[in-house]
C-alpha cells in the first residue's frame, strides 16, 4: 500500500513538473516574441527607414558617426562608446577582442556640406512625419 502511495505521489509530482515547465515555456517563448518585436520597432523609426544604432548604447548613431568603424574587423560603434572602452575599460573591439588602437581603423569624417544636407533630410522626415501624425489625430477626434 505504501508503495502504490509512493508511485501515486511520483506520477503526480512529474505531471506538475511538466504543467509547470510547459507553462513556462510558453511565457519565455511570448516574452521572446515581444523582444524581438520590440527590437524591430527600435531598428526602424516612423516612416519605416533604418535606423543605425550603437549595439553597445543602443542610441542612434550621430551624423558623424555613421562613417565611423574603430576597428580593422569593421564593427561599428559611437565614438562615445570607444572612447569609454578604451579609457574606461579593457580597450578591446566588443567583437573581435583586437586592442582598439589610437587612431581608428576607418574614419571618413563628413563634410560641411555632407552634415548639413543629412541634417535638413531628418528635418523633413521629422516634419513629415508630424504632419502626418497632426492629420491621423485630427481624423481620430471627428
Amino acid at each position: 500500500m505504501l508503495n502504490v502511495r509512493v508511485r501515486v505521489r511520483m506520477q503526480i509530482c512529474k505531471l506538475l513538473a511538466f504543467q509547470l515547465l510547459a507553462t513556462h515555456a510558453r511565457k519565455k517563448l511570448f516574452s521572446v516574441t515581444v523582444s524581438a518585436a520590440e527590437i524591430e520597432m527600435s531598428v526602424l523609426n516612423q516612416s519605416g527607414e533604418e535606423q543605425v544604432e550603437c549595439p553597445l548604447c543602443m542610441e542612434p548613431l550621430e551624423v558623424d558617426d555613421l562613417n565611423f568603424f574603430p576597428c580593422t574587423c569593421g564593427y561599428q560603434i559611437c565614438r562615445f562608446c570607444w572612447h569609454r572602452i578604451r579609457t574606461d575599460e579593457n580597450g578591446l573591439c566588443p567583437a573581435c577582442r583586437k586592442a582598439y588602437s589610437e587612431n581608428p581603423a576607418d574614419f571618413i569624417p563628413l563634410s560641411q556640406e555632407q552634415v548639413a544636407k543629412l541634417k535638413a533630410e531628418k528635418r523633413q522626415r521629422d516634419q513629415q512625419r508630424k504632419a502626418k501624425l497632426a492629420g491621423a489625430e485630427s481624423t481620430w477626434r471627428r
